[in-house]
């Protein structure tokens, strides 16, 4: 019983035929969009592999358009070697734009577990994505067509800004959760670049009654970090230790505050 399969899809440009090596055929190697208003999550090529984590097997379908406004639907699948697959390719008018996977999942009980049920899912995906759903709030994610809506985790949001030298200011959010989100720690924070996590770390301080507390720190540096594939090296990095110590304070302060307000 319960879910065997899973399908994601957006309604975006797609992969066009001329980046399909380049999205799928690099790994490790940083790739900075060209058309998107908004920073994209990922830009290494990794992120597929975490598809394995999940499902035993997936299908892809992108529609795009090529150098000269033709629309191309690609298809292909991943099974047991993800850089070991065949692109199908035709000519689509008149589909739209986008990209759909389908993940065939795994028989593990962690994987039944996390796709047990709508709000699960909404809790699961306000996790990973809540530094980027904050700072594009026009973006929507529905599961079976119930959007994740912020109020349902977030009870109060906070914002200030941290200066970063010559780099424009960071933002630092502070938010009060609600005590259905699922965060290992009572205080965490999350550094991010353009809404995606770089590092999380937990807060020392006694937490507020009856609540979580997340910070969300979305830096323009880190930003900087990220486009020169040095992010993973963020923790040797004297701009971004500061950074790290003044935004803990910061928040170790919010919630001192937060604390005295219910006590």
């Amino acid at each position: 019983g319960g879910v065997i399969a899973v399908s994601i899809s957006d309604d975006g440009w797609g992969i066009a035929p001329s980046e399909m090596e380049a999205a799928f055929g690099l790994v490790g190697e940083h790739r900075t969009p060209t058309r998107s208003k908004r920073d994209p999550i990922g830009s290494k090529g990794i992120g597929r592999f975490s598809v394995f984590a999940l499902a035993y097997s997936s299908d892809w379908v992108s529609v795009a358009d090529d150098e000269v406004g033709k629309r191309w639907r690609q298809s292909w699948s991943l099974r047991g070697n993800p850089n070991d697959f065949d692109v199908e390719a035709v000519e689509a008018p008149g589909d739209s734009t986008g990209t759909s996977v389908t993940l065939h999942l795994k028989d593990h009980e962690g994987v039944r577990r996390l796709f047990s049920g709508v709000r699960n899912v909404h809790r699961v995906l306000f996790n990973a994505f809540a530094g980027y759903l904050l700072r594009y709030p026009e973006v929507t994610i529905s599961v079976n067509g119930e959007p994740l809506e912020l109020s349902e985790f977030v009870e109060s949001e906070d914002v200030e800004e941290i200066p970063e030298g010559p780099s424009p200011a960071a933002t630092l959010r502070h938010i009060i959760l609600g005590p259905q989100v699922d965060q290992d720690d009572a205080n965490t924070i999350v550094f991010a670049s353009a809404g995606n996590a770089i590092k999380r770390r937990a807060v020392g301080e006694a937490a507020v009654e009856g609540k979580k507390y997340l910070a969300v720190v979305d830096s323009p540096y880190l930003q900087e970090l990220s486009n020169t594939a040095k992010s993973d090296l963020a923790n040797f990095d004297p701009g971004f230790l500061n950074l790290e110590q003044a935004a803990v304070t910061r928040a170790k302060a919010y919630i001192a505050v937060m604390r005295g307000n219910r006590e």
